[in-house]
């Protein structure tokens, strides 16, 4: 009796002990099947099990209520919070486009009056005025010229970064490229004391002017002329710039690449065989220079938008910091990589490499393939022309030829001081103009049979927009050389005056010096 008094007392111990205990699944097995000697243990141990799985169940159910409703609660902050982030989303995209829309309307405002001053001081610094006068000029025509860059710097990187920019893909010849981009910095490089090489060597040489390239011929031009720009900025008086130009190899259908250093005998029978399968071939342009160099931490953010690295002159130069970011856009849409090999003090190499469909062969009448390609410094003065290619032999001199009647140009702007400051520009080349102040008006002109050498028609006028009025005249078979004008660097603007037939196409401002280029690459300038 006392022993069974004992065991239940035992049991009632345990019973209340093991209430309270934490226990596993595994440990309830045990307990109630354990082989124990002691019957009462056995009852109790029952009772337990029975206790604890009624508890276990319960706390369960409500477990699992709680983890529904948190569930349930769960995903309905998710939802939520996702519509809140698609709100968010999209009022951040609408924000962002009519921001870029607010920022292409007042740039657009910008440049139609700043036309004016541009054209306005290329005209003054064509006249007779003081020393002091064409000092103050020069510094007025220098600041024009800066913020030029910065309108465009922001509107083009403002174009990648909302995916709408697009290369475009016509045959060019890089040789003419290369040697136009040298002229134009020529004045900058002299003025500076820079010594200046271009280096090619003989098979580039040979395969540059004998083939065209296909690719965006524009904005090729734009970051090789970044890269120059830099060279010439940050390259103190008396330092040197070099420009290297390399057809590396070319991939024909069904076959692998030719290596850089292949044998000139290769490299030969390669290029005499371009023209009978579609090729692309892999140029590399750098552009090397004793600058003042970059430290490796600046490098790593060289090519970030609006970065500029802190150099004892990179203040004074002036800049947007896109220069380099937007550069390097260009040349990963157009497939290829860009590369910086630069030490503090001792200068920088800047260089891309593009892959390049082949058009086709080229010829250039009067000259060997051979002196086509040439750095313009070495050639005598005579022997220069304005795009640095060198001239081709044969023509009647200027001496033989007949005197010609005045060219006229037709000039169609709804902005007065833009249109008396073309007048007035072109008088100075000797050339007389017609005005219009809308398309409509520029349509009955040539409808009444008035005849002109070229037409530069603006985009945005009343009563009809410059290239509804140059579809208009192109309908009456009028083939006069037409070149749109636009104060926006969009290019709904140039497409839409492509498509209705004009021959050239500028941004605003335009330049005196784009327009005597304009002027001269049509043969109304001499």
């Amino acid at each position: 009796m006392a022993l069974r008094v004992a065991c239940a007392l035992a049991g009632l111990v345990l019973l209340v002990f093991l209430s309270f205990a934490v226990y596993s699944s595994r440990d309830l097995e045990f307990i109630s099947s354990a082989p124990w000697v002691l019957s009462p243990f056995v009852f109790l141990s029952s009772v337990l099990v029975s206790y604890h799985g009624w508890r276990s169940e319960k706390e369960l159910f409500a477990l699992a209520c709680s983890l529904k409703k948190a569930v349930s609660c769960s995903r309905l902050n998710t939802r939520e919070v996702q519509a809140e982030l698609r709100n968010v989303k999209k009022d951040s995209s609408e924000r962002i486009a009519k921001m870029r829309q607010f920022i292409s309307y007042i740039f657009h405002e910008i440049r139609v009056p700043f036309n004016a001053v541009v054209l306005g001081i290329g005209h003054l610094l064509a006249t007779n005025v003081s020393e002091e006068q064409q000092e103050v000029l020069n510094m007025m025509d220098s600041s024009s010229s800066s913020m030029i860059r910065i309108l465009n710097d922001v509107l083009d990187m403002g174009k990648i970064e909302s995916g709408k920019l697009q290369l475009e893909k016509q045959p060019f010849n890089l040789a003419e490229l290369v040697s136009s981009l040298i002229w134009a910095f020529k004045d900058t490089l002299e003025s500076k004391g820079l010594e200046f090489s271009l280096c090619v060597d003989d098979c580039t040489k040979e395969f540059l002017s004998t083939h065209d390239l296909v690719g965006d011929k524009h904005r090729i031009r734009q970051v090789l002329a970044n890269y120059l720009s830099n060279a010439t900025k940050f390259t103190p008086r008396g330092g040197r710039v070099k420009l290297h130009v390399v057809w590396n190899r070319t991939k024909q259908d069904g076959s692998g690449d030719v290596p850089a250093d292949s044998p000139a005998s290769h490299a030969k029978q390669e290029l005499s065989e371009l023209s009978k399968k579609r090729c692309v071939a892999s140029v590399t342009v750098s552009v090397e220079d004793t600058g003042i160099g970059i430290s490796k931490e600046d490098q790593v953010r060289l090519f970030e938008p609006y970065i500029q690295v802190h150099t004892g002159s990179t203040q004074s130069q002036g800049g947007t910091g896109l220069g380099l970011s937007f550069a390097k856009r260009i040349v990963e849409l157009a497939g290829g990589k860009i590369g910086v090999f630069s030490d503090t003090g001792r200068g920088s190499v800047f260089s891309f490499t593009i892959p390049f469909e082949v058009a086709g062969t080229v010829s250039i009448e009067g000259k060997a393939a051979e002196e086509v390609l040439v750095n313009p410094f070495d050639l005598p003065e005579e022997s220069r022309v304005e795009t640095g290619v060198v001239a081709a032999s044969g023509g009647l001199s200027s001496s033989q030829q007949p005197p010609r009647p005045t060219p006229k140009v037709l000039i169609v702007e709804d902005n007065q001081v833009n249109r008396r400051i073309l007048k007035k520009l072109l008088a100075s080349f000797n050339i007389e103009s017609d005005a219009a102040e809308d398309g409509l008006q520029a349509v009955d002109m040539c409808r009444s049979g008035a005849q002109y050498d070229m037409i530069l028609i603006d985009k945005e006028m009343p009563v009809m927009d410059g290239h509804e009025a140059t579809r208009e005249i192109r309908a009456m078979g009028v083939k006069t050389t037409i070149v749109g004008l636009t104060g926006n660097a969009l290019d709904s603007d140039r497409n839409q005056f492509l498509a209705a037939g004009v021959n050239d196409f500028f941004t605003k401002p335009l330049s005196r010096h784009q327009l005597l280029r304009l002027l001269e690459a049509h043969g109304l300038v001499r």
